[in-house]
């Protein structure tokens, strides 16, 4: 009879102390779990309401002794990764989204609550201990939920997330420039005043669907503010889910491009992206647009069927130019889009003010070259002092023949 009361206790012990090993990190007889070396360290993400913001993830297996709590040992990490800063506004409530492999969890159960520390930047990049209100996190399921309240005053902050996984330890460093109450830092998403493919095209918004693209002049437009360093926004209204319209917004501000993607309207959320550049590919075929991200990845933004896919424009081969005074005329054969009867012979006449693409670069509309394709958004107010001539506001060009 004691030796079985000894095997119930043993094995009530022995699943109790595996438990407490699994959940909280403490390895039964002392020996490391074997985890796969594949895994990475999940990310983190946070979101306001204004916008958005990858954490920067430090596995900490490389800083034994190190104390996470030590300004200088932050300061430190600072310096040597780099951690885009993303704006919210004072007081916004700030939630935390995971992502990790699924051989991945977090240490910790229900209410206990992952470290989480709030430091203000300096001038001279100093931290200062900064005051975090209405933290909420625990871990459910092996992740990490958390929200909390961002400060009531302006300034750049850092926000710790020091957290324990089955893999290791890890800090996830967020840099937030928080700006005045009611005005996030940065501009905020505002929804287009239609979602309607057919009044988004009157409202002169990209439209991207099935049957190709409307307005493209619009995006190449913006384009060319974003190269030039001028403040401007786009609109591309899609299709998303179930064909249902989708907005994206293109916002370009001191140089940065940020783009929201809202797909309410087909049950999803508006998702706020920080890009570096935008890349063009162009070919005699059509051209495709995309976004590009810090970690080089593309996002399509929509493709043309051809670069005369400009409604209500003219395209054609360039076959002769005559240098003016005033600028320059040049000879295409071609039509205007959507006309019936065949190519017919066009000038096109291009001044200082007109703006070119050529092979996906702005250039001088002076210097395209004969065989070059061209799609030519015209001027309506210009009075031709000769017959069968349009003054060009936009030329795109596609490199051909000797200019090739």
């Amino acid at each position: 009879m004691q030796g079985l009361f000894q095997n119930v206790v043993g094995t009530f012990f022995g699943v109790f102390f595996s438990l407490f090993s699994m959940l909280f990190g403490v390895p039964w007889g002392g020996v490391e779990p074997d985890v796969p070396q594949s895994l990475e360290f999940p990310t983190m993400i946070l979101h306001t309401a204004s916008s958005q913001g990858e954490g920067k993830t430090v596995e900490l297996s490389g800083y034994v002794g190190r104390d996470v709590e030590d300004p200088a040992f932050l300061k430190e990490l600072l310096e040597s990764n780099s951690i885009r800063s993303f704006s919210a506004a004072v007081g916004e409530r700030a939630e935390v989204e995971m992502e990790q492999d699924a051989g991945v969890y977090s240490f910790g159960w229900n209410d206990r609550p992952a470290y989480v520390k709030l430091w203000k930047l300096a001038s001279g990049g100093e931290l200062e201990e900064a005051e975090c209100s209405g933290l909420s996190a625990s871990n459910r399921f092996g992740v990490l939920q958390m929200s909390l309240i961002l400060p009531e005053e302006p300034g750049d902050y850092l926000l710790v997330v020091h957290q324990k996984y089955n893999i290791g330890s890890a800090l996830h460093l967020f840099r937030l420039s928080v700006g005045e109450a009611g005005t996030p830092a940065g501009t905020s998403y505002e929804p287009p005043v239609t979602y309607d493919f057919d009044e988004a095209k009157g409202y002169g918004y990209v439209v991207v669907t099935g049957d190709g693209v409307e307005n493209i002049r619009s995006l190449v437009l913006f384009i060319l503010d974003w190269k030039a360093g001028r403040d401007s926004s786009v609109y591309l209204i899609r299709e998303g889910e179930m064909r249902n319209p989708a907005a994206t917004l293109i916002l370009c501000r001191d140089g940065r491009l940020t783009a929201y993607f809202d797909d309410s309207q087909a049950g999803g959320k508006i998702v706020r992206e920080d890009f570096e550049e935008f890349r063009v590919v162009q070919n005699s075929n059509g051209a495709e647009y995309f976004l590009v991200d810090s970690a080089g990845r593309d996002w399509l933004l929509a493709m043309t069927g051809g670069p005369g896919n400009f409604p209500d424009e003219y395209w054609g081969t360039i076959v002769a130019s005559t240098p003016r005074e005033d600028g320059v005329t040049y000879l295409i054969y071609g039509s205007r889009t959507g006309q019936d009867g065949g190519n017919r012979y066009l000038n096109v006449f291009v001044d200082s003010r007109t703006r070119a693409v050529r092979a996906g670069e702005e250039t001088q509309a002076s210097a395209l070259q004969l065989g070059d394709e061209i799609a030519v958004m015209h001027d309506p107010d210009y009075q031709p002092q000769t017959p069968n001539t349009v003054r060009a506001a936009l030329v795109w060009a596609v490199p051909g023949g000797a200019g090739a």
